[in-house]
């Protein structure tokens, strides 16, 4: 059975008047020991990381910018780095990704990927501003086909608007999963317009496809949060199924017997950390921790 390696990221701090990254030098970066890692260049931060692993290779994309979420105005800025690694000691780092192209996309934000039929396929939300200034979260994809080092992008870009409910500037973090059937699935952090209970419209928006491209909604697997969900992340192992969401800073989980709940609420909730706030897993071997 496979497993899952848990990885956490530290995010630092800002600088207001950052704008996107273009010089970017991944072949002066270190290469042992990853822990705490940011880029040399000193005006460079490190944001999430969204881990995978595929035939023998760790992946850890992450978000490259000059001022985390302050970065572009306050829009972030946020670019796909990437770095792969053997035996989790001795790594390798790669040019962007993911990067901003176009100049309505003002963040390449926190996503997911999923490698099928020997492509790689990456899912994100575009952050982008309307001419009233209002911002707003879309959902955009990529396609790999030499190995998950870099992509191109598809059309139609954004693919997916958030849904009538939910609130167009909290749609984001989609994570992307195939289940044993062989649909593809997405789970997008939202928060509901009009929630059942007055402040805790937090929930997850929940799509399915056949094919990656043409997907419908679905009823989400979670509901009634304080705040959106995060980040989400979602597995299968030793029987259970565990659901990870971010809120507030704090990295919760709730786990069940079926795929998409009813869950349990586990009263010691061990990724309750002040040292990390968004925890990602990714598949490995031999049923080890």
């Amino acid at each position: 059975m496979r497993i899952k390696l848990l990885l956490s990221l530290t995010l630092f701090a800002m600088n207001v008047s950052a704008q996107v990254v273009k010089d970017y030098n991944p072949s002066i970066q270190r290469t042992s020991n990853l822990q705490y890692f940011k880029p040399v260049e000193k005006r460079l931060f490190t944001g999430d990381c969204m881990p995978y692993y595929h035939e023998g290779t760790f992946y850890i994309y992450w978000l490259l910018d000059e001022g985390h979420h302050a970065g572009l105005g306050g829009l972030g800025g946020h670019q796909w780095a990437l770095s792969t690694s053997k035996d989790l000691v001795e790594w390798k780092h790669y040019p962007v990704a993911v990067g901003i192209d176009e100049d309505w996309e003002k963040s390449i934000c926190t996503g997911s990927v999923i490698a099928d039929k020997g492509k790689f396929y990456a899912f994100y939300s575009t952050r982008v501003q309307d001419n009233d200034g209002k911002v707003h979260e879309q959902l955009s994809y990529a396609m790999s086909e030499d190995g998950g080092v870099s992509f191109a992008k598809q059309a139609p870009n954004p693919f997916y608007y958030a849904p009538e409910e939910c609130v167009s500037r909290d749609f984001r973090d989609p994570k992307v999963f195939k289940d044993d059937k062989g649909a593809y699935h997405l789970f997008i952090s939202g928060y509901k317009k009009e929630p059942e209970l007055e402040g805790f419209g937090g929930y997850l928006v929940h799509l399915i496809s056949t094919n990656l491209k043409d997907w419908k909604e679905v009823t989400s697997p979670l509901t009634g949060q304080v705040a959106t969900p995060e980040c989400s992340d979602y597995f299968h192992w030793n029987g259970w199924y565990y659901l990870l969401y971010s809120i507030g800073g704090d990295t919760y989980y709730v786990k069940s017997r079926k795929p998409y709940g009813p869950w349990e609420y586990p009263t010691t909730q061990a990724f309750v950390e002040s040292w990390a706030s968004v925890y990602k897993t990714a598949e490995y071997k031999d049923n080890r921790l």
